[in-house]
This record gives structure tokens, sequence and C-alpha cells, in this order.
């Protein structure tokens, strides 16, 4: 019961989503499954493109939303590790100016 070393680490994480992102995805919350690469754990920049294949509406808004994992912003252009269980929201513009 060995695995190949080339296997990428998977874990689930839910997704939370708020006020556009929320219509976009047309959910709420969900849990999603999402693979590491090169043997290293994933990160929000994989959970970013499943979420883009699951629902496609969210390119429109993705350019300026933010993730925050576990209450905790993740800076645009950076990307967090996800380890199994952590909750991530998927926070979009808010409006005004």
């Amino acid at each position: 019961q060995h695995r190949p070393a080339t296997m990428a680490p998977r874990v689930e994480v839910k997704v939370l989503y708020f006020a556009s992102a929320r219509e976009c995805a047309d959910a709420k919350e969900e849990v999603v499954a999402v693979e590491g690469s090169d043997g290293a754990p994933p990160t929000t920049a994989q959970l970013e493109q499943v979420l883009l294949e699951r629902h496609p509406k969210l390119r429109a808004i993705f350019a300026s939303t933010v993730f925050a994992v576990n209450m905790n912003y993740v800076d645009k252009g950076e990307a967090a590790t996800l380890r199994e269980g952590d909750e991530v929201a998927v926070i979009p513009p808010i409006g005004g100016g």
C-alpha cells in the first residue's frame, strides 16, 4: 500500500462565498477538493483554478477578489498553503468609492 512519489496531496476545504461571489457561484458555501502539485500541498492559487472551472461566472470578479483562509487575508498575488478542513472565504470587491 505505497503511493507513488509523484502523488500530489489532496485536501478538502470549505469555501464560503460572499456578496457578488455568492451570486456568481450560485452557492453560499461548498466543500471543494484541491490537489497540490509536484508533491507539494495545494495552495489558494490551485483552489482559484478549481473554482473557476466549477463556476465560470466567477471569472468576471476574480481579478479583484481576495481569499481569507481561516479568517486571515491572503494578499493578492500571494498563495497560501491549504490544509484539510481549512475554511476559505471568497471576498469580492465591496462597492463604493
